[in-house]
């Protein structure tokens, strides 16, 4: 089961694949592919993200406060010595 489900998963993803090549080829012959960073640099709205927040803050219950200096500096990850 998980097999198939597995060969399915990557029928799909090549065939996704294989589509969006042809699209870009066919958007690079007519000069209309938009340059690469609009496929790889996700482009959110901060107004999106907010939304998305309150949504999850409403859902779970707790309230949206900003964040201490405090609070950022134990969310972020401790530089890697070498």
């Amino acid at each position: 089961m998980a097999a198939q489900r597995r060969r399915r998963d990557d029928f799909q993803r090549a065939t996704i694949l294989a589509w969006q090549m042809a699209a870009f080829g066919n958007m690079a012959m007519h000069g209309k592919l938009p340059p690469v960073d609009s496929f790889l640099v996700p482009q959110r709205l901060v107004t999106d993200m907010r939304t998305q927040l309150a949504a999850v803050s409403k859902v779970v219950g707790i309230a949206i406060r900003p964040a201490t200096p405090a609070a950022i500096r134990a969310f972020k990850r401790p530089q890697e010595s070498h």
